[in-house]
C-alpha cells in the first residue's frame, strides 16, 4: 500500500514538475548587425487578463553602433503560429537606444506552456 502511494507520488511529481515538462526549446535568432541580443528569457508568469500563468518573454538589446537607434522585435512561436513584437525602446523622447547602452522589452502572451520552437528577429527601425 505504501509502495503504491510512493510510486503514485513520484509519477505525479515527474508529470507535473516544471523541470520535467520544460525541454530546451530550439531558438533561431536573426539579429541585425547593428544590435546585440544580450538577454532572452521565457517563463510562465502570472497574467492579470488570463487569470493563470502565461508565457512571458523578456529580451534585452544593446546598441553596438556609434549612432542612436530604435529597434523592432518580432517573436514567433512556430509550433502554434502565435507571434508578438514591438519597438525597443517602446517610448521616450527621443525613443532611441544610445550607443553602447541597452534597452529591454517584456511581452506577455496568451500561451500557457514553454514552446519548443521560437524565432526571434531584431531589426533597425528605418
Amino acid at each position: 500500500m505504501i509502495g503504491r502511494i510512493l510510486m503514485a507520488t513520484v509519477a505525479a511529481f515527474l508529470v507535473f514538475s516544471p523541470l520535467y515538462a520544460i525541454a530546451d526549446p530550439k531558438i533561431s535568432k536573426m539579429v541585425t548587425p547593428e544590435a546585440e541580443l544580450t538577454q532572452f528569457t521565457m517563463d510562465l508568469a502570472d497574467c492579470k487578463m488570463a487569470k493563470k500563468p502565461c508565457l512571458t518573454i523578456k529580451l534585452k538589446v544593446k546598441n553596438v553602433t556609434n549612432a542612436p537607434k530604435r529597434y523592432v522585435s518580432r517573436i514567433v512561436l512556430t509550433d502554434s503560429g502565435k507571434g508578438v513584437g514591438g519597438f525597443i525602446p517602446r517610448k521616450g523622447s527621443p525613443a532611441v537606444v544610445e550607443p553602447g547602452k541597452e534597452a529591454s522589452a517584456t511581452y506577455p502572451m496568451f500561451h500557457y506552456e514553454i514552446p519548443q520552437n521560437v524565432e526571434i528577429a531584431i531589426d533597425v527601425m528605418k
